[in-house]
């Protein structure tokens, strides 16, 4: 009772068909005429994922037998109800994937449909699909150990059209969920050192980009097996007071460090980095740089009043950099000693992050012990 015609048919165009019944000795009048137009079918195994690029979505699809191309349609997931608008139109049979870059926002979701066509007539759409937009992922994620010290340096390249990333540290074994260890709200930056790691441990780092809206769901992963070395600690001594003109610098620049005595706000280098824990030293700071520096740490310490703070312009002073950050007293001698080494650290950190090259350092107000390494 049915029957598939596909005997040189066009598409597009119109077939007559009636129907006639017999037996072994006589056949029926034929049936009443009807019509039809051969179409082309809508094409199968419609797809899409997230490119790799930026603001990218792939689609792809099984081409469709004796069409010339294929028309794709997009709208905004969140508004069902709005019309499809033309994207492409692809005037090649064998061509099955497409990439949209055409306008598309990171962390949205978008509809897809697509249809057939030749040159004839163009087939039904497809049942509608979505895919959703992310930023890349930064690519090039290298890791190395910091010689003799408990401390890995990352390196990536980095995704200008983000707004920072987000990096995670895990157990290279797979042992254990991985656990952000820094979010950098700088896309520039392209360095960060992972310090204070355990003795003969092997390490496994992601890093993802992100901008005001998305973050990337692709990652860049890399591995690391680290064997640290006892190493021997130069001590070196300096005093000095926390006034704001008399102050102990510790200079670091080209490996030396320098220590005299000076006006920290008078330092041609490219980081001045300030105890905020110092009333007396910040304030000074703070006046020698003026009034914009002055708004702009009050914003910071606002947002983030127990964090360090990193002025992005250094006003009056001949800087490019100011980084306030906080270190705690303590009686505890050994407590005290390891604070002070993290005031120092971080600060190095952070000038690594810049791709800065020197640093002042104020004295802190009594004996200190400097690791020279």
């Amino acid at each position: 009772t049915t029957f598939v015609d596909k005997s040189g048919l066009v598409t597009g165009k119109t077939y007559n068909y009636r129907i006639v019944a017999f037996d072994s000795r006589l056949k029926s009048a034929f049936s009443s005429v009807v019509s039809a137009v051969p179409q082309l079918p809508a094409p199968a195994n419609f797809n899409a994922i997230t490119g790799k690029e930026s603001a990218s979505i792939v689609l792809s699809w099984s081409p469709v037998t004796n069409a010339t191309g294929y028309a794709i349609q997009r709208r905004l997931a969140i508004n069902n109800t709005r019309n499809f608008s033309a994207i492409a139109t692809i005037s090649n049979d064998q061509t099955t994937t497409f990439v949209d870059e055409s306008g598309l926002v990171n962390g949205n979701t978008y509809n897809y449909r697509i249809a057939a066509f030749d040159t004839a007539v163009i087939s039904a759409f497809s049942s509608i699909i979505q895919g959703t937009a992310h930023i890349r992922p930064p690519e090039k994620l290298l890791a190395r150990q910091i010689r003799s010290s408990h401390a890995v340096l990352l390196s990536w390249a980095p995704v200008k059209e983000g707004t920072g990333y987000n990096i995670k540290r895990s157990a290279e074994d797979g042992t254990g969920s991985p656990k952000t260890i820094t979010t950098i709200l700088d896309s520039n930056v392209d360095e960060y050192l992972d310090q204070s790691l355990g003795d003969n441990c092997k390490y496994c780092y992601t890093i993802t980009s992100k901008d005001n809206k998305d973050e990337s769901i692709y990652e860049s992963r890399v591995a690391i097996s680290i064997a640290f070395v006892n190493v021997a600690v130069s001590l070196k001594e300096f005093s000095g007071r926390d006034n704001d003109k008399s102050v102990g610098l510790t200079y670091i620049s080209n490996n030396t460090i320098n220590i005299r005595k000076g006006d920290l706000t008078k330092e041609n280098v490219d980081a001045i980095v300030v105890c905020s824990s110092s009333d007396v030293l910040r304030k000074a700071v703070l006046k020698a740089a003026g009034p914009t520096v002055e708004t702009e740490y009050a914003n910071g310490r606002t947002e983030n009043p127990s964090s360090a703070i990193i002025v992005p312009s250094p006003g009056q002073l001949l800087c490019q950099k100011i980084f306030f950050l906080p270190w705690k007293p303590n009686t505890d001698v050994c407590i005290l000693q390891q604070s002070l080494k993290n005031f120092v650290f971080n600060a190095i950190q952070y000038a690594i992050n810049y791709h800065f090259r020197s640093i002042a350092f104020p004295a802190v107000g009594m004996t200190m012990k400097m690791i020279d390494d």
